[in-house]
């Protein structure tokens, strides 16, 4: 049971994070993070003209972010539900994440949904749905919260962070690691796995972050301020 769980986690992770980066290419996209703060793009030198599109994109916006909450059938997000974008933007950094609204309500970060802490599928569809909000548009300094959630194993490594925007290459070797870290990260597997401890599951993931290296983290609970990576890396970027 838990080796299938562990397969519909991946699946259902390389499906969202699929879909997540195929809406980063979207003008609707764009459109969203500029209604946040157009210094997002103006620091960059580029100031798109959406000037007679707004009504298009608002409904195509609409509409991409309805199709890709669809994903989360287990987080109860029915009753009119909708996802939205919030941010802010301070001159040296900034960031836009995932916000949910119920009509006549206040929208909330995803963050606070509430979830079944009994149930595989929705613990998952928190911690992924999370993890797109966290890393939905980062901007300059906030780029220090870069991350991706890994599936497979080394091998997979160099495919699994190209979208990365600070980093060489995480092609270990022994140069860059001491022969027993060496044979411990070509033998591991990044992939989350589920996990039933005292009668209640646990999934236990890994992130890399091009600020620190791989971390392994659990699902629905919050890392530790002294978190330590398993395996460290050093993107060589100072701001």
């Amino acid at each position: 049971m838990a080796i299938d769980k562990s397969k519909w986690c991946a699946m259902f992770l390389r499906r969202v994070r699929r879909q997540f980066y195929s809406m980063q290419s979207k003008k609707w996209y764009k459109y969203l993070v500029q209604g946040v703060n157009p210094d997002f793009f103006a620091c960059y030198g580029w100031c798109p003209d959406f000037q007679h599109q707004e009504a298009e994109l608002e409904k195509d916006a609409k509409a991409g972010l309805a199709e890709f909450m669809s994903n989360f059938t287990h987080l109860n997000l029915t009753d009119g539900a909708e996802l939205g974008v919030d941010g802010y933007c301070d001159g040296v950094g900034g960031e836009v994440h995932l916000t949910i609204r119920w009509p006549g309500h206040e929208p909330i970060p995803v963050s606070e949904l509430a979830y079944d802490h009994d149930c595989v599928e929705s613990i998952w569809e928190k911690e992924v749905l999370c993890w797109v909000s966290s890393q939905f548009f980062l901007f300059w300094h906030a780029g220090y919260s870069q991350c991706v959630i890994l599936l497979g194993d080394a091998s997979r490594m160099a495919n699994e962070i190209k979208r990365m925007e600070f980093f060489q290459d995480f092609i270990a070797s022994e140069d860059t690691m001491d022969e027993e870290t060496h044979r411990r990260y070509l033998e591991a597997d990044f992939s989350p796995k589920v996990e039933v401890v005292n009668g209640k599951p646990r999934i236990v993931f890994h992130i890399f972050s091009p600020f620190g290296g791989i971390f392994q983290r659990v699902a629905g609970e919050i890392p530790l301020d002294d978190e330590v990576e398993i395996f460290p890396y050093d993107c060589n970027v100072n701001y």
